[in-house]
């Protein structure tokens, strides 16, 4: 559920980065951050300038300001009380086939804590097929993955959908285009240089090597202002935040069947998003 307690007011109008999770928000972050401010030292100093709705929002100037606008990540569906709902210019909603968000998310319990285990695993990937997404994510307010999607793609104000498979494809031409839809002065400001340096900077492997540094000197990186959820527990057992970034995976190495069982349960919604 949202937060019962509201966020502080802020003076920028408010630009989402909206996802259901494990659907590249944070990818989207770095290639933001690395475009119109340079790629960052650290995590942290992504999370400052990009803030989380989900943390407390900074209230000494940190975040930055992109075209007028600041920038916060949400993973909320949106309702009318999501957290500064009145304060919303705009958005820009990632979409990721949900088959790999269920494995990013089964990745993800593991970050938590848990142990690998096939039966458990299964049971994992038959709940997420039965209730349309993570039992964990609905109970946290960012309810189903279409439901998720169709109340963003549906708002009142502007919102500019890209697809995590498209960022993998063409990360330059997707990031010029959310640029654009940010504002006009803003996309000037990002020459071809800088936009090819943030896509450099925000690779897959460039992420992932930076969470393993991250990691192995926690002594530097506080927890609570770290964007890499886990520990070198996790990461030892082969947990990582920034996990393989793949798309178009299959569940059969979980079990069999459960592919086909996907594949009926969300053909509805794959083919409402584009996902035929």
């Amino acid at each position: 559920m949202p937060p019962t307690e509201p966020n502080p007011p802020l003076s920028p109008p408010v630009l989402w980065l909206a996802s259901y999770p494990k659907s590249g928000n944070t990818w989207l972050r770095f290639l933001l951050r690395s475009a119109v401010l340079g790629p960052p030292t650290d995590s942290i100093e992504v999370a400052a300038s990009i803030p989380d709705i989900h943390r407390p929002l900074p209230t000494d100037g940190s975040a930055a300001s992109f075209g007028g606008l600041m920038p916060i990540k949400t993973h909320f569906a949106l309702t009318p009380t999501h957290p500064l709902r009145g304060q919303t210019a705009k958005a820009v909603y990632v979409l990721r086939h949900p088959k790999d968000v269920l494995l990013s998310g089964l990745n993800y319990t593991r970050l938590a804590g848990a142990k690998p285990s096939p039966a458990a695993d299964r049971v994992y990937a038959e709940a997420f097929i039965a209730r349309g997404g993570d039992h964990g994510f609905e109970a946290q307010g960012f309810g189903t993955w279409a439901g998720h999607a169709r109340s963003w793609t549906d708002a009142d104000f502007p919102v500019h959908a890209i697809r995590y498979e498209d960022l993998q494809r063409d990360a330059a031409g997707v990031l010029r285009g959310v640029l654009g839809f940010i504002g006009e002065e803003l996309n000037a400001g990002v020459n071809d240089d800088a936009l090819r340096a943030a896509v450099k900077a925000s690779s897959f492997d460039n992420l992932r090597a930076l969470e393993v540094r991250e990691k192995h000197d926690p002594g530097k990186q506080s927890l609570t202002k770290r964007l890499f959820v886990g520990d070198r527990a996790a990461a030892r057992q082969g947990a990582f935040f920034m996990n393989r970034g793949r798309s178009g995976q299959s569940l059969s190495a979980i079990g069999p069947g459960l592919d086909e069982a996907f594949d009926a349960a969300f053909a509805e919604a794959l083919a409402e998003f584009g996902y035929a």
